[in-house]
């Protein structure tokens, strides 16, 4: 959770430069007593740190997503999420009454992720006569991921009022579609978010997309959104 913080506070919106990132990554593992990072972070040298972030910047824009680094770091406690189990979160969520990008986060705290089921740490006493917790602190990997997607609510924004936190458990679930092509990743997501055939309206398809893009904002965005738009165009016999 610090390291989340520590990125949030840094750009609560995701995306980040990559020299940046790699200037905090190093931070984190450098803060005392804390264990924000292993502490063999610090013998990672500044290019070794690059070459790790790498794969997040495929297009090699020098931007990467911050909440991308950590569902990948959260996989090397757990594996990644089915289509199935996505799909069971994407009941879950559906059944709100709110919009699936502005989950209030105690609903999102309560809903089931793909982990949930696994058996919590337990006490156990090591060589030494300490306990210790045997297991994945799996309670904490969610509170992580809820925290990572989670912003201000809408009203409080647009100062109405009301206060408190909602999620993007859309964004979560996308991100959460990562496969080992773009292919694969988008395919899935449409599945995921689409109606009973898998089909997607251009809007939907644009997020998909743009997701599987290195991550740009304002005028990128727009041609992003142009380009899906002329390709969708052109599938579709229209000129």
């Amino acid at each position: 959770l610090r390291l989340t913080a520590m990125l949030k506070a840094a750009k609560p919106e995701g995306v980040i430069s990559v020299q940046r990132l790699v200037a905090l990554l190093q931070r984190a593992a450098e803060v005392p007593g804390e264990n924000v990072l292993p502490r063999r972070w610090l013998l990672l040298s500044p290019s070794q740190l690059l070459a790790f972030l790498a794969p997040f910047d495929p297009l090699r824009r020098r931007k990467v997503d911050w909440r991308r680094l950590l569902l990948a770091l959260s996989e090397t406690l757990l594996p990644p999420p089915s289509l199935d189990a996505l799909l069971k979160l994407k009941a879950s969520v559906s059944s709100s009454p709110f919009p699936l990008s502005h989950i209030p986060k105690p609903s999102s705290n309560a809903l089931p992720l793909w982990f949930d089921a696994r058996p919590a740490p337990l006490p156990d006493a090591a060589p030494d006569g300490e306990i210790v917790l045997r297991g994945r602190p799996w309670r904490a990997v969610k509170e992580v991921l809820v925290e990572a997607f989670s912003r201000p609510a809408q009203e409080e924004e647009e100062g109405g009022g009301g206060g408190g936190e909602e999620v993007d458990m859309e964004a979560l679930l996308l991100y959460g579609c990562a496969g080992s092509t773009a292919a694969e990743g988008v395919e899935k997501a449409c599945k995921i978010l689409g109606d009973s055939s898998g089909e997607v309206d251009e809007e939907l398809l644009q997020r998909i997309v743009g997701l599987g893009c290195s991550p740009e904002s304002g005028k990128d965005s727009a041609k992003r959104a142009e380009a899906v738009g002329a390709a969708l165009k052109e599938a579709r016999g229209e000129t």
